[in-house]
């Protein structure tokens, strides 16, 4: 994974404004570019499919599970 920096920016960006969101719980997913894959040594159409997946994963069309199942 890979793209964490958004939201360290973001969060470091709060504190320096005096808008810490101390005890909150925030997150930040695809859509909002807190997390991605990077394509290393993947091939071509590897990574064409990652790419479908993430898409379809940020319009909802693919539902990601955000608690274990039990």
């Amino acid at each position: 994974m890979k793209g964490l920096r958004f939201a360290v920016k973001d969060i470091a960006d709060k504190a320096y404004d005096g808008k810490f969101p101390g005890g909150k719980v925030i997150s930040y997913g695809l859509a909002h570019n807190g997390v991605s894959v990077t394509k290393g040594n993947l091939n071509a159409k590897t990574w064409k499919v990652v790419q479908a997946a993430r898409k379809n994963i940020i319009s909802g069309k693919i539902k990601v599970a955000t608690t274990p199942s039990k």
